[in-house]
């Protein structure tokens, strides 16, 4: 089975590729896990549709591209990131449970970490995304918590 968009410029059909990725922490030594995983959920939905699943999982492509793609099947976001204006066409369907963290399920945590053995008064903070949950609101509530007053911020654009 192929699917096809109608072009309104052209008129003509295009076909369509889908896309499915897993961005959040797909570093490396993650890519295994993450590969085995998409394949297990694709063989849980060619049971169930006949659509012309991706073999992989996307790479190649930007996350704000992937986000936007009018192939996408399956991305991962934070849940801040849903009220973005790069996330307004996505959909939620589903929240992960992460069985070995020792937390409830439905929850998770994050780690603040330093090569410093003391904070400075205004340290340098480095977060993943402005939008993202853990990598950067649950810092600044500690930060608050902690009244320590956040110093330069730079974005790594990273979920590792």
């Amino acid at each position: 089975m192929r699917l096809f968009f109608h072009s309104i410029l052209s008129g003509k059909e295009i076909p369509l590729r889908l896309i499915a990725s897993l961005p959040w922490y797909d570093l490396p030594p993650a890519r295994a896990g993450l590969d085995a995983f998409w394949c297990a959920l694709r063989y849980e939905l060619e049971q169930v549709c006949a659509l012309p699943l991706p073999r992989t999982l996307e790479r190649s492509l930007p996350l704000i591209d992937q986000w936007s793609h009018s192939g996408l099947l399956l991305s991962q976001c934070c849940g801040p990131d849903l009220f973005t204006p790069a996330a307004r066409h996505l959909v939620p369907v589903a929240r992960p449970v992460f069985a070995d963290l020792d937390c409830a399920p439905g929850h998770y945590y994050s780690h603040i970490v330093t090569a410093c053995r003391t904070l400075p008064a205004r340290p340098r903070l480095v977060v993943n995304s402005p939008s993202s949950r853990s990598g950067c609101a649950a810092l600044y509530e500690w930060l608050r918590h902690h009244y320590i007053e956040p110093g330069p911020l730079s974005t790594s654009g990273a979920h590792a």
